[in-house]
């Protein structure tokens, strides 16, 4: 079987990675544009552009931080044709199918993604903490501020392509003129790390933000195979690891260290702590660093990760503006060393924010534990609770005053201040939810409080107009109308 071979072309004028493969082909259509570029309430407008259009194609997309793929695979002449259709669609976006599209995106139901959480606490609710927003654009969107952001992001200079055979010698990519984008600035996190906190998930996951290089990828080979080799000594299941580094920018990428620990949380810390501390000390030994390095090299040479790795050469150049065959990365990789390993290892130790279930505890006291902002209560109106279920002498109290929004349940008081709400949405059933930079969340409904349509009302006037989102048909909690009369 012939190795994997990546060739760098130039495709109707967009720069391209095009493997070696014949016969069935997958192929991407790459922008350097994702969440950490949206306003709060843009929140969901790069998702909702992209899967109209991969609607369109018959294909599949991927929005992250940084980059935003449409994938299609077929054979040559249809992934070809997809991909056109793909830039037509873009270029033309129908009013009514994206106002139906966003329909359909807050009707499904939403749930939190662990990564994002950690990412809201670590930088708050902007920039690269914005995914833990829901996609607030879907509440207001508007064809022109879609076709706007088309403008900005989705262009010629602004994309690539990847694919893991040759296109047809005719395809066309016709995508309108723009230029290509920096990456947005990784924002000072609003932790001091290393940190932890406890989600409610049966999961040790342990996030870094540190430089991408050559010296991070072989290091967190070098982890995985060390937590897998430990925990086969110590009889715990490695079977759900997952090391992951995600560049999103030239300086900044994050690193993921995952694992379910399904019992004996403490030992599943441990292990994952554990072998990235003896790394920071003492790096890999020789036969470590060689098995590393090997692995990454295997990986990246093996014909059934081609998709994979032609994405990586795409990533690469349009967060760095850098040119980088699959040859210079592998020259790279082959030239780590063991102390890089280790100072690696470090970076890696001294900026992590570990997840870990209610059961489990980091007792290191280089670790903070750290949770949801708790401020005091601000002055102003209070409301007492509807619920009989409030603590006695402990009731649940909202505050709405001149400066901001406070509630207390359960003895655990959050605020939002009106300069620092980020954005809001009111709901048709007389509530809102407002959400601080800080990634604070306080949800009023009226049905809650006494005399809560006061509440909602102050509210709604104090809140700046340009951060509100309003919807006249989502219920609070994402329930239609329709769902409320089932």
């Amino acid at each position: 079987m012939r190795p994997l071979v990546f060739e760098r072309v130039v495709i109707d004028g967009i720069p391209a990675y095009i493997g070696n493969d014949t016969g069935p082909i997958t192929a991407g259509l790459v922008f350097r544009a994702g969440t950490a570029d949206e306003e709060p309430l843009e929140r969901g407008i790069t998702a909702l552009v992209a899967e109209l259009a991969a609607i369109e194609a018959d294909a599949s997309f991927e929005v992250d931080e940084a980059v935003t793929s449409i994938i299609v695979s077929g054979n040559a002449k249809d992934v070809s044709a997809a991909l056109d259709t793909a830039c037509t669609t873009l270029s033309d976006l129908d009013a009514d199918d994206l106002a139906d599209l966003a329909d359909s995106v807050l009707g499904s139901a939403r749930v939190s993604s662990l990564a994002a959480d950690l990412m809201s606490l670590r930088f708050g609710t902007r920039s690269y903490g914005t995914a833990s927003l829901p996609p607030l654009f879907c509440f207001h969107p508007t064809a022109a501020a879609a076709k706007e952001w088309v403008l900005q992001w989705f262009t010629r200079g602004n994309a690539m392509v990847w694919s893991t055979g040759p296109l047809t010698a005719d395809a066309t990519l016709p995508l309108g003129g723009g230029a290509r984008r920096d990456a947005p600035g990784t924002p000072a996190s609003i932790i001091s790390t290393p940190a932890w906190t406890v989600l409610e998930q049966p999961l040790v996951s342990a996030h870094a933000v540190v430089a991408p290089s050559a010296a991070t990828t072989v290091t967190l080979r070098a982890i995985a195979s060390e937590i897998r080799e430990r925990a086969g000594d110590a009889h715990l299941d490695d079977a759900s690891l997952e090391c992951r580094l995600t560049s999103w920018s030239a300086d900044a990428a994050r690193v993921t260290i995952q694992l379910r620990a399904p019992a004996n949380t403490n030992d599943y810390i441990e292990l994952v702590l554990g072998t990235i501390d003896d790394f920071a000390e003492s790096g890999p030994d020789p036969d470590e660093l060689t098995e590393a390095i090997t692995n990454v090299e295997e990986w990246a040479m093996r014909r059934e990760n081609a998709a994979e790795v032609g994405a990586l050469l795409c990533r690469n150049e349009l967060l760095s503006g850098r040119t980088r065959t699959l040859d210079d990365y592998l020259a790279d990789i082959g030239a780590v060393s063991g102390g890089q390993v280790a100072q690696a290892a470090g970076a890696i130790r001294d900026a992590l924010l570990v997840a870990v279930p209610d059961d489990g505890e980091i007792i290191d006291e280089r670790f903070t534990e750290v949770g949801p902002v708790i401020a005091e209560p601000l002055d102003g109106n209070r409301y007492a609770s509807t619920s009989a279920e409030s603590l006695p002498g402990a009731p649940d109290t909202l505050v709405v005053g001149s400066e901001g929004v406070s509630m207390t349940l359960y003895d655990v008081t959050m605020t939002v201040r009106y300069d620092d709400c980020v954005a809001a949405v009111r709901y048709v059933d007389d509530a809102v939810s407002l959400y601080g930079a800080d990634g604070t969340a306080i949800d009023v409904a009226a049905r809650d409080w006494v005399d809560g349509l006061a509440a909602i009302s102050a509210i709604e006037s104090a809140v700046p107009g340009d951060r509100i989102a309003r919807t006249e048909t989502l219920l609070h909690a994402g329930r239609s109308d329709d769902d409320a009369e089932l």
